[in-house]
């Protein structure tokens, strides 16, 4: 992990997220989801279909659970995934992403207004990653490449052919803007790779996914022998989580559908048919991010002794006990890799 005190954490992240965009943007989204998926606080039927199975282990055992901002939940039984039960149709997502207005304003005012700030301490990290894993290049997939920002850092990098899909098409008219090719505008779900690469990643992605193991399994396909796939998500077992609870950012049914923790994503990649699973945690924000979610309204885990603990970090710019999160594997994000055969 990187010695970054808190306070330089926080101010960053600040100028990444920042406060006053995401306030303004997500009431707008969640309206608009509302407005189209809900029909007087009940999911609209004729918009998605059931889950059967779980979307990790593919169990049938799958026990309901209390509702997330109106949709119905459950968790698996067999692996303990929690995922959500009604998944809104290829249709249905198409709609809403062509005339979201909300996540035009977070492509354009968060993505892409910070993206020099951004570049620098999430995606250069990021393809620093691949690159020490995967040296010598070759052909690459980014699924959820956004506005490319990350192809944009591969690109620099010696010997690799970037290509990108999204289910946004505008960030997938902002990548071609940039001059990146090979973009196309497709849901996971709904993609097929028309020929093979030697590295395959997906950033917070696998969330989204409605059929996160058929999913897989389909790209296992369109890796080359000793190809690689990187994973970086949410950590539900993760210190920022268990403090902000139903508050957490990432708990947005149905844009998020899979709620997945360190021992439930490596069960989905073994289902996949992946091995040498690797996964770290090595985030460094779960201070900060609980810090900066109390100061903008937030009461959920605001317990005294924890609320001066963390003033104390920020104000001594230590990053102690961030790093004990780190070491006891229980911070916020995953880094995820596996191989095929």
């Amino acid at each position: 992990m990187s010695r970054t005190g808190l306070k330089a954490l926080y101010e960053r992240e600040m100028a990444i997220r920042p406060p006053h965009v995401l306030a303004e943007g997500a009431p707008v989204r969640q309206a608009e989801l509302d407005a189209l998926f809900l029909d007087r606080g009940e999911v609209r039927r004729e918009l998605v279909t059931w889950r059967k199975e779980c979307p990790a282990c593919g169990s049938t055992s799958l026990r309901e659970r209390a509702k997330a901002k109106n949709w119905p939940m459950a968790e698996c039984e067999a692996c303990g995934l929690l995922t959500v039960l009604a998944l809104p149709t290829s249709a249905a997502w198409g709609t809403y992403y062509s005339t979201s207005r909300a996540e035009a304003m977070f492509q354009r005012k968060v993505f892409e207004g910070t993206k020099q700030k951004r570049f620098a301490t999430v995606d250069e990290p990021r393809a620093r990653w691949v690159n020490t894993l995967c040296a010598g290049g070759g052909r690459l997939l980014d699924i959820g490449c956004a506005s490319g920002a990350f192809l944009e850092a591969m690109a620099a990098s010696a010997g690799w052919e970037c290509h990108g899909v999204d289910a946004n098409p505008e960030a997938v008219e902002l990548a071609r803007e940039k001059g990146l090719k090979n973009m196309v505008y497709a849901q996971l779900e709904d993609y097929s790779p028309a020929t093979t690469f030697d590295a395959i990643t997906l950033f917070s992605v696998l969330a989204q996914v409605n059929d996160p193991l058929r999913s897989l399994r389909r790209l296992r396909a369109a890796l080359k022998p000793g190809g690689r796939i990187f994973i970086a998500d949410v950590n539900f077992d993760g210190f920022y989580a268990a403090v902000v609870g139903d508050d957490h950012a990432s708990n947005l049914p149905p844009i998020h559908k899979n709620f997945f923790t360190a021992e439930t994503m490596v069960t989905l990649l073994r289902a996949a048919g992946f091995h040498d699973i690797e996964v770290d945690t090595p985030g460094q924000l779960d201070l900060v991010r609980v810090w900066m979610y109390w100061k903008n309204g937030g009461q959920n885990g605001r317990i005294a002794a924890l609320e001066r603990m963390i003033a104390h970090e920020l104000e001594t710019d230590s990053a102690a006990l961030q790093q004990l999160i780190v070491d006891s594997k229980a911070s916020e994000h995953m880094w995820v890799t596996a191989r095929i055969g």
